[in-house]
């Protein structure tokens, strides 16, 4: 079995009707994919720890999904992004670490979320979108 992947993808956001705009428009936010190794860094489930708050001997998981490390580990650019600042300076936001500086709760979380499922895998050879 032959499978196409592609090394890197970006994520048009659906935030705040982003994903109507015009494509020269749209915000787009570049990353690679997570390797294996990667995905079992920032997406695991702990070590089972016994219940000791009740007194029981039940085990406890708790699973982990780190979003925001694994945004922070593959973007690569961010596009058409900006904020004006109490100045009326414009601030162009290129990069993830800038985007998590300033506060864009549901932006990070739904891109978090694409990251989360985000597939190399290419589906068809009509299947060109890069976007989730």
């Amino acid at each position: 079995m032959e499978v196409n992947v592609r090394k890197n993808g970006v994520y048009v956001p659906k935030w705040r009707g982003n994903d109507k705009l015009s494509a020269k428009d749209q915000i787009k936010i570049h990353h690679r994919f997570l390797t294996s190794d990667e995905r079992d860094d920032y997406i695991y489930l702990e070590d089972a720890t016994v219940g000791q708050l009740t007194g029981g001997d039940a085990l406890n998981r708790k699973y982990v999904q780190d979003g925001k490390g694994i945004a922070k580990l593959v973007t690569t650019k961010i596009e058409n992004l900006s904020i004006k600042d109490e100045n009326g300076e414009k601030i162009n936001i290129e990069d993830i670490d800038t985007l998590y500086q300033y506060s864009f709760p549901l932006l990070t979380a739904e891109y978090e979320m694409y990251l989360l499922n985000a597939s190399q895998v290419v589906d068809s050879k009509n299947d060109e979108s890069p976007s989730g």
